[in-house]
């Protein structure tokens, strides 16, 4: 394709390698033509045609690339991120957007100076449970929302000492590495909250980084409550969706981590899709709807992300994440951790 937006990857650890490299593959117009590996050369197993660098300097100075992805440890990102402006790339950077609102709004001011795209990849947005959700909210099908909860839980006692992720360093932890995701969650239906209220916690023996968290944000007429934690060993609600004429409640994740840690892509015929006994629970008195049982999952799309990217690099679509809501994001971490160190719940401001 002769309009193909050349595509470079920094970093091949988890996240380039399930979240980004085999998504981007799959959209049409994308190609990936470099990968920055520090050691090794894996990506060029699955992708035979990239080329595998290991200076990041240099493979900002190649014309060709129009837009880099930034898969690295979080507290990278600024940095990477400001060079691959000034060097005149679009950019994509993997959740946390940045580690500081202060760093966020650099970015952001250098990427409307340079007129390049910038944007975090808040893919989540894009699981199909969420995309339930919205749709629920949207055609008011349990009247006016008063709750919504998220929870990210599972029971992982050990600690994983060799990876960044389990490190003291800030931007490490579950609060910058989940909690990105479900504060992006309840922002994109709720808005910007007026307090939050926190709770963040080390619970592992031998864990130096928070592994979990309580968030409770109050808008003006509904109340999000985000929950992740690495020692829950009952389960509870993925999803739970309060109205005034009723409730929606999933316990299931959705399944495009798993398909993408089983080598399956967007070009699946299954992709996205989750059986009957992973759909969620409406319990709806809504006059019209008056409806009792499950309700079909939406498809999971995170291949919607790079499409997106492309329309805006391309097309001159609007970008769907928007960098001034991922420093949205960052900004409400920051308060969650004055929370919950001063034990008070805090205007947000």
């Amino acid at each position: 394709m002769n309009n193909e937006v050349k595509i470079a990857l920094v970093g091949y650890g988890k996240a380039g390698e399930y979240f980004h490299a085999p998504i981007i593959n799959t959209v049409p117009g994308l190609k990936i033509v470099k990968v920055l590996e520090r050691h090794g050369q894996r990506s060029k197993e699955k992708y035979p045609w990239i080329t595998v660098v290991k200076n990041y300097d240099e493979l900002l100075k190649d014309s060709q690339i129009e837009a880099v992805v930034i898969a690295t440890p979080n507290w990278l990102h600024f940095e990477m991120a400001h060079k691959a402006l000034s060097a005149g790339k679009h950019v994509v950077v993997d959740k946390p957007f940045t580690i500081t609102s202060k760093e966020a709004d650099t970015l952001i001011e250098l990427a409307k100076k340079e007129n390049k795209i910038l944007t975090a990849y808040h893919n989540r947005r894009w699981d199909g449970g969420f995309l339930t959700i919205k749709k629920i909210i949207e055609e008011s099908w349990i009247g006016n929302i008063k709750k919504f909860e998220v929870r990210f839980e599972r029971y992982r006692p050990e600690v994983k000492q060799e990876l960044w992720r389990e490190t003291s360093r800030l931007g490490a932890g579950v609060l910058y590495d989940i909690g990105s995701h479900l504060i992006d969650q309840s922002f994109n239906l709720f808005g910007k909250p007026k307090s939050i209220k926190a709770e963040i916690k080390t619970e592992r023996k031998g864990a130096k980084a928070d592994d979990y968290f309580e968030i409770i944000l109050k808008h003006e007429n509904v109340t999000s409550v985000l929950k992740a934690g690495m020692l829950v060993t009952e389960k509870n609600p993925h999803y739970f969706l309060e109205g005034d004429l009723g409730t929606y409640t999933k316990f299931e994740r959705d399944p495009q981590e798993d398909m993408l840690k089983e080598g399956k892509t967007p070009l699946n015929r299954e992709w996205g899709l989750e059986p009957a006994s992973r759909w969620g629970f409406l319990d709806s008195k809504a006059p019209g709807l008056k409806y009792f049982g499950k309700v079909e999952t939406l498809k999971g799309s995170y291949e919607s992300f790079y499409q997106n990217l492309y329309g805006a690099i391309r097309e001159g679509k609007e970008i769907a994440v928007k960098p001034e809501q991922a420093r949205e994001v960052v900004h409400a971490i920051e308060l969650a951790f004055q929370s919950s160190k001063e034990k008070r719940e805090i205007e947000y401001k």
